[in-house]
């Protein structure tokens, strides 16, 4: 098995894809589809737990990317009425697996019927057989401490939300882990298709995904297909998985495509009008450098 691959130059901009046990599975690229959008008024029951891993204790590989995925979520969320002290962002250290179970709990215990509740996490997948009497093969989220939170434990607690919900992984196969959980409430979006891997890229200090959907699509309002001023999850959603593709298109051993589903009825936000962030610079003419384990 091949553990390490690095800097290897392709034409576009330094990438670092996120690392796991590679396995055989199968996966179908499914298309956005979403209802008209409209903003949460400032407010309404609103809740999130943010992960972003770059840290790990040992000899584990880190991420370059993923505590600015978090911090580029927890912007968007203040910009939409999320409260602060409704918000819960676990980074590194912090993001222990005791302490993502125990915030996952903590969204559990708050996401009533009427509450619009966001879960993150930026970091590395691990694939592993058994765990199961099928022993088929598993994606488990990778905490800060070594640990895993296999995808059906994951699928426990996501499935548990009341309200509605959307659920973002920006990892590798991301797609693998959405074992029930997305559904006309609950909006399931995900950097990369069930056999596929995610990458980061170094000169925005994020992973591709969320370079692309948050801060380019939504923050700075690359997004904004109809030009009102506002960028609904709607367009950013497309917009970001070409773009995502596109940026990816000569990695090995292939180009993400991110994975959406669910949402249908479920009204989701914009980014605010009028209130772009600055462009950050375009994402071309560097290296790619890719680790894996």
């Amino acid at each position: 098995m091949e553990l390490v691959r690095r800097t290897v130059f392709i034409g576009e901009g330094e990438l670092v894809r996120r690392t796991v046990f590679i396995g055989i599975l199968t996966s179908l690229f499914l298309s956005v589809s979403l209802p008209a959008l409209s903003a949460p008024r400032q407010g309404d029951d609103k809740w999130a737990l943010i992960v972003g891993v770059n840290d790990h204790v040992g000899r584990t590989r880190d991420n370059i990317g993923a505590v600015g995925d978090a911090i580029a979520f927890q912007e968007l969320l203040r910009a939409n009425g999320w409260r602060d002290d409704r918000v819960r962002v676990l980074t590194d250290g912090t993001a222990t697996a005791a302490a993502i179970r125990g915030g996952m709990q903590w969204l559990v215990d708050n996401c009533a019927e009427t509450s619009y509740c966001v879960f993150h996490f930026s970091g590395h997948t691990k694939q592993m057989t058994g765990g199961d009497s099928t022993g088929g093969l598993h994606e488990y989220l990778w905490a800060s401490d070594n640990r895993f939170i296999s995808d059906d434990e994951f699928a426990g607690y996501m499935t548990r939300l009341r309200g509605n919900a959307w659920i973002d992984l920006s990892n590798c196969e991301s797609a693998g882990f959405d074992h029930g959980i997305s559904s006309p409430r609950r909006l399931f979006t995900g950097a990369s298709q069930e056999t596929e891997k995610g990458f980061e890229y170094p000169p925005w200090a994020k992973s591709v995904w969320v370079g692309n959907l948050v801060q380019k699509s939504m923050l700075e309002g690359a997004g904004d297909a109809n030009g009102d001023g506002h960028v609904t999850l709607r367009e950013a959603l497309p917009w970001a998985a070409n773009e995502s593709a596109r940026l990816t298109s000569s990695q090995t051993p292939s180009p993400q495509h991110p994975y959406v589903m669910g949402g249908e009825a479920s009204d989701w936000f914009p980014a605010p009008a009028s209130q772009f962030a600055a462009a950050s610079p375009p994402a071309k003419v560097c290296f790619l450098l890719i680790l894996c384990f």
